[in-house]
C-alpha cells in the first residue's frame, strides 16, 4: 500500500472517529441480521443454517490488500482450533468479489467461510458501511484495483468499518468490537466471552 493511499485511509478513519460512526453500528445486546452471501465457490451460504447450533465469531475484513486485515484473517485461522474446542465456529465477510475471496482463502490457507459482500448489503445491515471520498476511491482503484468494491455513479467506492462479533446460536450479539480501522487485538480474549 503506497504512503499516499495509506494517508488517505487514515484521514477517512479520523473522520469516522470524529463523527462517532461506530456508535451507529450493531453492538452487543441486539440481534444480528440474517447473513446469506456467496462463499469462495460462489455458492450461497446462510450463516444461520451453517452455525445453527453453535456460537460464531464473525469478522468484517477489508481484505488482504490491507496488511492489518490480512494478518487478522491469518490469526483467525490460527485461532480456529481453540474455537472448535469451545464448540464455536468462525466466518469472515469482505467487500471483495468471490474470485478475489477464493484467491485470498487459498493464499492464506483459510478453513473458515470467507463470504463476499461486494454490494455492501450485509455491511449496511450491521451499520458498518461507509462511502470513500472520490479521490480516495481513485487512489485505491489505481493501487489495488478490483479488491475495492465498484464505484457508484458519484465515483465513490465503499468499505466496512472493522468489526468482530460473537453471535449466539440464536443470533444474539454477545460481544462486539467496532472501529474505523482494523484491530490488532488478539482473538484469545474472545475465549472469555465464549466461556461466559
Amino acid at each position: 500500500m503506497t504512503d499516499e493511499f495509506a494517508t488517505a485511509l487514515r484521514q477517512v478513519a479520523q473522520s469516522l472517529l470524529d463523527t462517532g460512526a461506530a456508535s451507529y453500528a450493531l453492538h452487543a445486546g441486539g440481534y444480528a441480521p440474517p447473513v446469506r452471501l456467496l462463499d469462495t465457490d460462489g455458492v450461497p451460504l446462510s450463516l444461520e443454517r451453517r452455525f445453527a447450533k453453535q456460537p460464531l465469531i464473525l469478522v468484517f475484513s477489508r481484505g488482504p490488500w490491507c496488511p492489518v486485515s490480512r494478518a487478522e484473517l491469518s490469526e483467525l485461522q490460527d485461532f480456529l482450533p481453540a474455537l472448535v474446542h469451545t464448540g464455536a465456529g468462525a466466518a469472515a465477510i469482505t467487500p471483495q468479489l468471490v474470485a478475489d475471496n477464493r484467491a485470498t482463502a487459498e493464499a492464506l490457507g483459510l478453513n473458515f467461510p470467507l463470504l463476499s459482500d461486494s454490494r455492501g448489503r450485509i455491511a449496511r445491515a450491521f451499520g458498518l458501511h461507509y462511502k470513500l471520498p472520490t479521490g480516495v476511491t481513485a487512489l485505491g482503484h489505481a493501487e489495488i484495483g478490483a479488491c475495492l468494491p465498484a464505484a457508484d455513479r458519484a465515483g465513490r467506492s465503499w468499505l466496512a468499518m472493522s468489526a468482530r462479533y460473537v453471535l449466539s446460536h440464536t443470533g444474539i450479539i454477545e460481544y462486539s468490537e467496532v472501529g474505523p480501522t482494523p484491530t490488532r487485538a488478539p482473538f484469545t480474549r474472545l475465549l472469555r466471552v465464549l466461556a461466559g
